[in-house]
């Protein structure tokens, strides 16, 4: 804030790094032919965004998360998906006291994900010979945020902080479907593609930022 004036041009940059939780919901889970234990539901978060004042106590932020990897591995069948975010979003300080601050935030996020999803079979017959097929199906959409935060200034410029985020739901939005076949054989009738996995997330972040 600029000295004897009520609002100043205020700019700030954030990078962030943590863990995510995860809520899965898909096909196979609701119809029971999975075990949503075989899901590990937590993963690694990364993100950077960019902010200004636009009010005293006020901001705008924009900023891109890479989600990491929600993952289910077992035999013969691989669940695998990518999530990215791109959030837009208001931020209030409600609480200010000295050089430590509390902060809620709410906004819209662009997410891209993509879900790949593999299985395949051995022959009793000859245990060399494998065949099965691979989808892979690229979703986007929208979804709202919430956030809450906590910060510490440990000089003029830099603080150091804690962040909580909650996305009401990803993966659920226009799915394109690219079909290919895994080169063990020939999987006549290959399904041709699955319901995306659909999930609310939490991310845990610990935060640098950066005041200009």
């Amino acid at each position: 804030m600029l000295p004897g004036t009520s609002l100043g041009f205020e700019g700030h940059l954030e990078v962030g790094t943590g863990t995510t939780r995860s809520k899965p919901n898909i096909e196979y889970l609701s119809d029971g032919l999975m075990d949503d234990s075989l899901f590990d539901k937590t993963g690694d978060a990364s993100h950077i965004l960019l902010g200004t004042s636009i009010a005293k106590d006020l901001m705008v932020e924009i900023g891109y998360r890479d989600l990491g990897t929600t993952l289910s591995d077992v035999e013969d069948f691989l669940l695998k998906q990518e999530t990215k975010t791109y959030d837009l979003q208001l931020k209030y300080r409600f609480f200010n006291q000295g050089k430590l601050s509390l902060h809620v935030s709410a906004g819209i996020t662009n997410w891209h994900s993509k879900l790949e999803q593999q299985f395949w079979f051995t022959s009793t017959l000859d245990p060399l010979w494998r065949w099965g097929a691979k989808t892979v199906e690229k979703t986007s959409g929208y979804t709202p945020k919430f956030g809450l935060g906590l910060s510490y200034m440990i000089s003029d410029r830099i603080s150091i902080g804690v962040k909580y985020d909650y996305y009401r739901r990803l993966g659920n939005g226009e799915e394109i479907v690219d079909v290919e076949k895994i080169p063990y054989g020939d999987l006549v009738g290959a399904l041709t593609g699955h319901q995306p996995l659909k999930f609310s997330l939490e991310t845990y972040n610990l935060t640098l930022g950066y005041r200009f």
